[in-house]
């Protein structure tokens, strides 16, 4: 083709360097070519020359031939539908390439034409731009161009788009080979047939339509689907025009086609893959956010009953500074940079608090695209992490416990091995002398031995019993059984349990707790609170002390206490003897021992029955041990 011929000799022209003006030169060769032609710079985004067809084919009066018209201008006359498309022509990527389009202008008279536009490079500055009026050019009556029929045959043989002409009851009155080609026949086995035969009732309902509003000298452009003669499907772009006679009656439709069927099928491709995806998400309970380079959300998928600060809806095209907390916001947008300079997915945890309750989520970011033609976006996929949260932090809390009970378990072992050794090696001692000197010995101090002997074992023995007793409580094997019972009973039997040591010391104790009184409470509890607060009276009681057993009638609580008049304890003391550290533990007055493990006890069963204990001491005067035991 000519244009061919032009281009052919304008870049031989520009790879030897030949001095002229290279606008001069597009002048002479295109001044008279039949179609409108533009010559666009690149690198200026000017149109820096148009020939003489630019008013008669779009209308535009007074401009003379190399007085450009700028593009602004000329796309105010292509339709709305079109204006993009014809702007992406002039600044679409590329180098030695050549492009196509149709384009339909609306002249200065409000009359619709339809040009084929093709764009060709020829190098890295310029790009010529082409713009045939199909019309004319396929009626044959194109100004200067000398066509006649064989050329008109000729120029529509080589299309590379399907033509026809349609008359106003969608019979074919004409058809090129490409588009024979997509209706799976020859030109002359589509000639004469009606457009029924390949479209469905519903589609061809819809192009009468499209017909009456071409009858109006509208045009238009729609996707169609057509069955071929193999009835296989084919899918096809058609960009129709009307044409009228000279009275003006509407006369035929001038159509181009284009098959888009790989497109179609890979639109159908698509849309099943994002079904898929879409099937997925839903399956899922994790939120997916999609945001630009920016931080701007431009997607959101949450799950159902998934915590949010705002509605869905409210996260579109907002920052997510304007949604998120600060310290979040900058956590997001930190690993978008991070992303801007490496592909590693970025991770962070962090809390949100709806009401009261605190929620975790853990956030992955990652990049989702990365082209040169779209900007850069970034998908989040958001987890509720907050029962892990809470499964850490009892692990945490279990770590932090099971430390304790090694360390308490360690303590206890210290001490025991040190307060059983004195006990022990005493008895020893005390047994090799009997034994040895059994028949040197008068009755009197033989009695002596055997009493001290027999006070070191019931020492053993509370030792013992209470280790036993703290390790059953504290794996929660002691259960609590509350039944009718005799407390004034129970406070003789331990008081005749330990008679020899109380006799030994000379201890005189009073029991003032009424002989029928009666409460609902776990007995075995209520005897080791009453032995140990009792042994511990003794232990801190002078030779020839006393001790007291007393009870008091509360409102809703039963009040004991146990009192001695022995050597008292300090106000430092008393504040830890409650507490878990066995150093607290002191010797008694004749050197007993203790773990201080009693006291832990008491306070523990003391409060399954609802009560309190506490202690009330004056240095080397009294100490009073009082607790409560809630009525039932």
């Amino acid at each position: 083709m000519q244009i061919l011929v032009y281009l052919v000799v304008t870049k031989l022209i520009r790879k030897k360097e030949i001095k002229v003006n290279l606008i001069s030169k597009i002048s002479q060769l295109f001044q008279n070519h039949p179609n409108l032609i533009l010559l666009w710079d690149i690198k200026s985004e000017k149109i820096v020359y148009q020939n003489r067809f630019i008013e008669t084919d779009l209308g535009f009066v007074n401009v003379k031939e190399g007085s450009p018209t700028d593009l602004l201008s000329i796309t105010q006359l292509v339709i709305d539908s079109d204006k993009n498309e014809f702007k992406n022509l002039f600044y679409q990527k590329g180098n030695n390439n050549s492009f196509k389009a149709y384009i339909t202008f609306q002249n200065i008279y409000k009359r619709e034409e339809l040009f084929q536009v093709s764009v060709y490079d020829l190098d890295s500055q310029y790009r010529l731009i082409e713009l045939s009026m199909l019309s004319l050019v396929l009626a044959g009556i194109h100004p200067s161009n000398g066509l006649n029929e064989d050329d008109y045959q000729s120029i529509m043989a080589v299309q590379t788009d399907g033509i026809a002409i349609l008359d106003e009851f969608e019979n074919i009155r004409y058809a090129n080979k490409v588009a024979s080609v997509m209706f799976g026949t020859y030109p002359e086995n589509l000639t004469g047939r009606n457009l029924k035969d390949f479209i469905s009732e519903e589609d061809l309902i819809f192009i009468q339509k499209e017909t009456e509003k071409r009858k109006k000298g509208e045009t238009s452009i729609y996707e169609l689907q057509i069955l071929r003669t193999d009835k296989k499907p084919c899918f096809i772009l058609v960009t129709t025009t009307p044409k009228f006679d000279e009275q003006g009656n509407f006369v035929e439709t001038l159509g181009f086609f284009r098959d888009i069927t790989d497109k179609k099928k890979a639109e159908e491709t698509l849309r099943l893959e994002q079904e898929k995806i879409k099937n997925i998400l839903n399956s899922l309970q994790d939120l997916i956010f999609i945001s630009n380079a920016e931080g701007c959300y431009l997607d959101y998928l949450p799950p159902d009953n998934f915590k949010l600060l705002k509605k869905p809806e409210d996260f579109l095209g907002k920052h997510v500074s304007e949604i998120m907390p600060k310290e979040i916001a900058d956590m997001q947008m930190k690993a978008i940079r991070n992303l801007k300079k490496s592909d590693k997915v970025q991770t962070f945890d962090y809390k949100l608090v709806f009401g009261r309750k605190e929620n975790w989520f853990s956030v992955q970011i990652s990049r989702l695209t990365r082209n040169t033609f779209q900007e850069d976006l970034y998908i989040g996929v958001v987890r509720d992490i907050t029962n892990r949260k809470i499964q850490e932090e009892k692990l945490r809390q279990s770590a932090i416990d099971l430390k304790g009970v090694i360390e308490d378990r360690n303590k206890l072992i210290s001490i025991m091995a040190h307060d059983l050794k004195n006990p022990f090696a005493a008895m020893l001692g005390m047994s090799e002398m009997l034994n040895k000197y059994y028949d040197d010995f008068s009755d009197e101090k033989r009695k002596e031995y055997l009493s001290r002997i027999l006070i070191n074992t019931k020492n053993i023995q509370s030792l013992l019993e209470n280790t036993l007793q703290w390790s059953l409580n504290e794996q929660n094997r002691i259960s609590f059984y509350p039944l009718e019972i005799n407390i004034g009973q129970i406070v003789e039997e331990i008081l005749r349990g330990i008679n020899v040591m109380l006799l030994q010391k000379e201890i005189l104790v009073l029991n003032n707790i009424p002989d029928d009184l009666t409460i609902v409470a776990d007995e075995q509890m209520i005897r080791i609170i009453f032995s140990n607060l009792i042994t511990n009276a003794y232990k801190f009681s002078n030779v020839k002390g006393q001790i007291e057993v007393n009870f008091e009638n509360e409102n809703g609580f039963y009040e004991f206490s146990v009192v001695d008049y022995g050597i008292g304890m300090s106000p430092n003391i008393q504040k830890n003897l409650f507490s878990k550290d066995y150093k607290t533990t002191r010797e008694g007055t004749e050197g007993e021992k203790g773990t201080g493990l009693g006291l832990v006890l008491c306070k523990d069963f003391v409060e399954r029955h609802g009560g309190e204990i506490w202690v009330e001491s004056t240095p080397n005067e009294r100490t009073s041990f009082r607790f409560t035991i809630k009525k039932i």
